[in-house]
């Protein structure tokens, strides 16, 4: 029997389809495709495969969206004579629908533009689909292998529809920008001289999750809190960047009595993890969906693509990144910001470091603690921390359900290789028994990336406790103490669940740890040992940006932050030398300690000409806009 033409034309249009909605699948999957953010998508010839497998996913794509134009055009230029009126309406219509996405699809796919919005591709696959179902008009049939087919359809289309719409990245893109979100607080005015005296300092973050979204970094944006633009804008001059690899919700505690201040809910890692989620949602690699190393490295890499990206695009004037993997690559980003500053511009070179916030693969019987540190060693990671929020086989965490379990004998291994390797140590999240644990081995200075304060959550002095502050999240005084005993630092953070709904809420926290560092026989103790002790010696910022919270501000408005430190009333005062220490050259002296070629004697050359600035005024001299 001879296939009528209206049966031969859907045929034809279910195949295409089927070749570009597959094509783009296996690209995206595969990572020959990279996600770019604001439902686009880069195209790349980095497939695991090398480039013939790139080459040949995008042909695929390629050949189905031609396969659509030379099907669809001659029907929509001449005119269609249908036998219901469904098909008058509906037909034109979707053949526009493929016609044009497919054109402009094809156009970038086959001159290797940098960026094409992957939703043409999709679009284009899904209306032909919709096209021929709608020439092929099973429903008219009395056939049973008719109506089976129809039955086929109407499952196939819906699936292919989904895949669309999360190959179009709308799906993590709403998630992103619900969950990171900029608060409409109020921030306190930021003066010509504060505004200077920011733009002076050497502002380092000690914690951003940007890399977990699928958002173009490189691009100005409105969505979340960090994008290189803005970090120019808010002076940042060193960002730490973590992979996110396992987030899961909270369940009832099985045994309350053992979470700390009369918690009664804990996180297990037995629940959902919700990353995993997101990566389906943002169509990253299929590797990303299964394997928490794989989607750590991922994170990584994206980010040096887009260093990588600011190195080759470099004309002198725009914005810039480089990689902080060294303490010579330290003191060269503070000596270019230097020689940027000089100029009379804004310094436009950002530096960044990569980060984990949980290795969670690491020990349990899986991969062995020291080879994987290695592994993330050469991928470039210079800060890990061994939990999130949940307990592992590392070590307990602050909102586990057994906090009082500390660090296991895995968890041992790992600070030890961590130690051994010229990497930071970062403890967030850690239970206070890990913690304690951790900093006994020695192996020092160490980081509380981000955090608040337990007792500016519980209610600091005559203050009343903060509404939805999450204490156990919160470290401790006597934590506080002990970080500062390796001569570590302490980065605060202002975000609801430390109790920050505001500027000046967030303030609280300075005090409280300040007020932990200043008393009067743990100063004596120190002193003993450190003459020169410093209370602010040991805070640091930590903003948990893009860390599905809310914050008081983006990375453009950090100098909100630094008036709130000028006027703020602190346990100890801030002059300008404490400030600069507070906004980078606390956390400048850790990381030229502890990356590799670094050191106590080599921390203090690279960092002394932080405390001073450009302008060259001391601690104690001069006193604009507050600032003493």
């Amino acid at each position: 029997m001879i296939m009528p033409t209206r049966r031969r034309i859907s045929f034809a249009l279910y195949t295409l389809a089927c070749l570009v909605l597959l094509g783009l699948a296996a690209a995206i999957l595969s990572g020959s495709l990279e996600p770019a953010g604001d439902g686009a998508v880069a195209w790349r010839r980095t497939a695991p495969g090398g480039t013939v497998v790139a080459d040949a996913f995008r042909a695929v794509a390629a050949a189905g969206l031609a396969g659509l134009l030379i099907v669809t055009l001659p029907l929509l230029l001449t005119r269609f004579r249908a036998g219901d009126r469904l098909a008058r309406v509906v037909i034109p219509l979707g053949l526009l629908a493929v016609t044009v996405p497919a054109a402009i699809a094809l156009a970038a796919v086959w001159l290797e533009t940098p960026v094409v919005p992957l939703w043409y591709g999709a679009a284009a696959g899904v209306a032909g689909g919709a096209v021929g179902l709608v020439l092929d008009a099973p429903w008219a049939s009395a056939d049973r292998p008719r109506r089976l087919v129809t039955v086929a359809v109407a499952v196939v289309v819906p699936v292919l529809v989904g895949v669309a719409v999360l190959a179009s990245g709308v799906v993590g893109r709403g998630v992103d920008v619900g969950l990171n979100t900029v608060l409409a607080a109020p921030r306190p005015g930021v003066s010509p001289e504060i505004a200077a005296f920011h733009d002076d300092l050497f502002i380092v973050d000690l914690h951003a999750d940007t890399m977990m979204w699928d958002r173009d970094f490189l691009g100005a944006s409105r969505v979340g809190h960090v994008d290189l633009d803005r970090l120019v804008k808010g002076n940042v001059a060193l960002q730490v960047f973590a992979a996110v690899t396992k987030t899961v919700s909270a369940r009832p505690a099985p045994d309350p009595g053992r979470l700390l201040v009369g918690a009664t809910v804990c996180l297990s890692p037995d629940s959902l993890n919700q990353t995993g989620l997101l990566q389906v949602a943002q169509f990253s690699p299929l590797a990303t969906w299964f394997d928490l190393e794989a989607r750590a490295i991922h994170q990584a890499r994206r980010l040096k693509r887009f260093i990588a990206e600011t190195e080759a695009h470099d004309d002198g004037t725009s914005p810039r990144m480089v990689l902080i993997r060294t303490a010579d690559d330290l003191d060269a980003l503070i000596r270019q910001r230097r020689r940027e500053q000089a100029s009379g511009g804004r310094p436009r070179t950002v530096g960044a470091l990569i980060a984990v916030e949980g290795t969670h693969w690491l020990g349990g019987g899986g991969t062995d603690p020291a080879a994987g540190v290695e592994t993330l060693f050469a991928e470039g990671f210079r800060m890990l921390a061994p939990t999130h929020r949940f307990d592992n086989t590392l070590g307990a965490s602050s909102e586990g359900c057994d906090p009082d379990s500390g660090l296991t004998a895995d968890g041992a291994a790992f600070v030890g290789a961590v130690a051994h390797n010229g990497i930071v140590l970062d403890l967030a999240h850690a239970a206070d028994a890990t913690l304690e644990g951790a900093v006994g081995q020695g192996a020092g200075p160490v980081v509380i990336s981000h955090t608040g304060s337990r007792t500016a959550c519980l209610g600091y002095r005559d203050e009343a406790p903060r509404p939805g502050c999450d204490a156990n999240r919160n470290i401790s005084d006597e934590d506080v103490r002990a970080v500062a005993r390796t001569g570590g630092i302490i980065g605060i953070g202002l975000w609801p669940e430390v109790g920050s709904n505001s500027v000046e809420e967030g303030m609280t926290h300075y005090r409280a740890v300040l007020s932990a560092l200043a008393e009067p026989s743990f100063v004596e103790e120190m002193r003993a040992a450190h003459p020169a002790y410093d209370p602010t010696d040991h805070i640091a910022l930590g903003t948990d940006f893009d860390g599905a919270v809310s914050t008081p501000y983006d990375a453009a408005g950090l100098p909100a932050l630094t008036a709130a430190l000028v006027v703020a009333p602190m346990p100890v005062p801030l002059d300008r030398r404490a400030i600069r220490k507070i906004a980078g050259a606390n956390a400048c002296r850790v990381f030229a300690t502890r990356l590799p070629g670094g050191s106590a004697e080599r921390a203090a050359q690279i960092c002394a000409p932080l405390l001073s600035g450009t302008d060259g005024r001391t601690a104690l001299s001069q006193n604009l806009g507050g600032v003493r």
